[in-house]
């Protein structure tokens, strides 16, 4: 199969160097310039938003935002502030329509949006169309959801993939030249420069630092010219340095005329003096919502007192609203009087709404589709995925060193197997835990490497990168050499040590099915990893999984009970070592005993483990089929995944208000608390 998927690939690529020369006579050199457009503005209001959470210990829910408001401009960086488990992050996400419909979640609210396109601006929103059900062939405007822990392939550098997005991102009109001059110009943007060529890296690689990995982050989302900006926590982790040239970047943006939303833990003066606006939550509720230099005269207004001059406006603001406990009569007293004195409604200035326009719900709902075409998509992900294996020589020698152990441990116990009849009983123990070692091994593997993986390539496919079925096919083809090279290298290894039998091809037979095995698994993790909510999860359920087709794979039962008989159907383990038995024992002549009712012949053995009737053409074509079932099987289920995540996010409900004047409406729901 793999080589299948690769005669397809190259196939594709064959025509990629006349194609290249076509394109280029048709290219449009845009200048930098214009690649800076600036995006449409984007004006946010929400208000009465509630969220409730249900765990075991409040079935009917627990509030955990109440009656939450604000509002967000363009030009302008808005903050979330507040003690560890206020609501800042759910605030965040359910702005961001990124709040999972879990059941767990129950979202009320509205929230309104104006936008106003920039005058004379070309959109260059990149290779991707929209498609949806409101029939809208135009995203009104773009969004971008920074994670507090963003994940990258790890074996990358900076460079490489800020080229990656730009070629599949950017406008297929601009030339090569032209997208190589953006990145280069991001890169100088973000203060990329000293690391533009270092591995991005990750927990067991050492690569890009934390503030460094945080701003690359940030560039990539620039691919497509957000006017939204959502960042969570994006200085958490990060030391005084770092997190201040991060949102130095947040306010180069903002003054771009983009709307930057943030959430921030304890921030430094340094920080926060580059924010506009500031929002203050206590248990869930809006205690503060205005800008920030105002943020402390009201407090101090409010409250009856003076902030210490030791203390930073930060540190002080946070402290007033946090519950103490040897006081906690005296702190609900002071949260209720700021809440009290919050605004039922934000306003945002009339002049600066002049030429907006509503954006209705159904404007919303697009889904994005990329354009750029499949050999191009496949060459640029075929690409990555050959660096990220290749370079990533740590897990290869790890794999390479395990593999030569079990090679010499199996070795050194089934070394030089004679043609006794215990011998022959050994040659079955070893094939199959022959074939229990390659299924495990790249069973492992798989599992940490794709669901690390997976949640890159779903936010890939979010913004319309490519096609999946072309990641996977990519992804596959990209790691058949090496991860081909461990199963060949161990049965070489194994064979020679254990006195196999090497006549008429039997050894590529060998070769030839624990490879294939190999592969199975490695596409049995690949569906597991698909499936599974987390690594640890993943790692969890797979090799217990794995256990079964090991009991069910021929040699420890042979006569299952009725109710598990389709399991060995389905066996990996199974029919790879049906594979090797049948290759090892038929024809097989074995020494004569004196012992009564022993087999004298390979065949005899094969069948009293009733194998007689299987031959070596049927146990690869059930591999085979195995192989290919898991693959489609991984495929339908990252699809629907990735329908029922896109389908699934508790969004708030989209208020229109018009005229202009009624943006924030009197009209609009209640903020009376219960």
């Amino acid at each position: 199969m793999i080589w299948v998927v690769g005669a397809g690939l190259l196939a594709i690529f064959a025509g990629r160097s006349l194609s290249r020369r076509g394109r280029e006579k048709d290219d449009i050199a845009l200048s930098t310039e214009e690649l800076h457009k600036a995006p449409p503005a984007v004006f946010l209001e929400w208000g009465d938003v509630r969220v409730k959470v249900k765990d075991k210990r409040h079935p009917a829910g627990r509030l955990i935002l109440s009656h939450a408001r604000g509002v967000a401009r363009p030009g302008r960086i808005l903050a979330i502030m507040g003690a560890s488990g206020s609501g800042k992050s759910t605030l965040l996400r359910v702005l961001a329509g990124r709040l999972p419909n879990s059941g767990a979640y129950s979202v009320q609210g509205y929230l309104r949006i104006r936008i106003r396109q920039a005058s004379q601006a070309r959109e260059l929103v990149g290779n991707t169309s929209n498609t949806g059900n409101s029939g809208s062939t135009q995203a009104p405007f773009r969004t971008a959801f920074i994670e507090q822990e963003e994940s990258f392939f790890s074996q990358l550098t900076a460079r490489e993939t800020l080229e990656f997005y730009a070629e599949l991102l950017l406008p297929r009109r601009l030339s090569k030249s032209a997208r190589q001059a953006f990145v280069e110009n991001l890169i100088s943007e973000l203060g990329l420069g000293r690391c533009a060529e270092t591995r991005i890296g990750d927990a067991r690689n050492p690569g890009l630092s934390g503030g460094e990995r945080k701003r690359l982050a940030i560039g990539c989302e620039l691919f497509g010219s957000p006017s939204l900006i959502f960042a969570d926590e994006p200085t958490t982790g990060l030391d005084a340095s770092q997190a201040l040239k991060v949102m130095e970047v947040f306010r180069r943006l903002a003054d771009e005329s983009r709307t930057v939303i943030v959430t921030l833990h304890q921030p430094r003066s340094s920080i926060l003096d580059l924010i506009d606006d500031l929002i203050i939550l206590c248990d869930g509720e809006i205690v503060y919502a205005g800008e920030y230099r105002l943020a402390a005269e009201h407090f101090e207004q409010v409250l009856g007192q003076q902030r210490p001059a030791e203390s930073s406006v930060a540190e002080w603001l946070i402290d007033e609203v946090s519950p103490d406990q040897l006081q906690p009569e005296h702190s609900r007293r002071k949260v209720s009087k700021l809440i009290a004195a919050v605004p039922i409604h934000l306003s945002i200035p009339s002049n600066e709404l002049e030429g907006t326009k509503a954006v209705s719900e159904r404007a919303l709902k697009v889904r994005l589709r990329p354009v750029v075409p499949l050999r191009t998509q496949a060459r640029l992900l075929l690409q990555r995925a050959w660096r990220q294996v290749s370079r990533d020589w740590k897990t290869n020698l790890a794999r390479l060193g395990s593999t030569i152990f079990s090679a010499l441990l199996f070795g050194s116990i089934y070394y030089r197997l004679g043609l006794s009849q215990a011998a022959a009983q050994d040659r079955l123990g070893l094939l199959q835990v022959s074939t229990i070692n390659t299924a495990m091994s790249a069973l492992v593997k798989t599992l940490y490497i794709f669901t690390e993986e997976r949640s890159i390539a779903s936010k890939e496919r979010a913004r319309g990168m490519y096609d999946l079925s072309v990641y996977i096919a990519t992804k596959l083809l990209a790691e058949a050499p090496i991860a081909a090279a461990f199963p060949v290298l161990f049965g070489i290894l194994t064979h020679r040590l254990c006195g196999l039998r090497a006549t008429q091809g039997r050894l590529g037979r060998f070769l030839g099915m624990l490879t294939l095995e190999s592969f199975a698994s490695a596409a049995f993790g690949l569906c597991v990893g698909a499936i599974a909510p987390t690594t640890q999860a993943a790692v969890a359920i797979g090799p217990a999984l794995m256990v079964i087709f090991i009991v069910f794979g021929g040699f420890f039962v042979t006569n299952p009970p009725s109710w598990a008989r389709s399991i060995p159907e389905i066996s990996l383990i199974r029919w790879a070592f049906q594979g090797l038995a049948v290759n090892e024992l038929r024809g097989l002549r074995l020494q004569k005993s004196n012992t009564v009712g022993e087999a004298d012949t390979g065949d005899a053995i094969l069948a009293r483990m009733q194998m007689n009737n299987v031959s070596l053409s049927k146990a690869f074509r059930r591999e085979s089929q195995i192989l290919l079932g898991l693959y489609a099987l991984t495929l339908s289920m990252l699809m629907l995944r990735e329908k029922f995540a896109s389908e699934s996010k508790q969004l708030l409900r989209i208020q229109i208000s018009s005229p202009v004047d009624q943006f924030i409406s009197e009209s609009g729901p209640s903020d009376t608390r219960n």
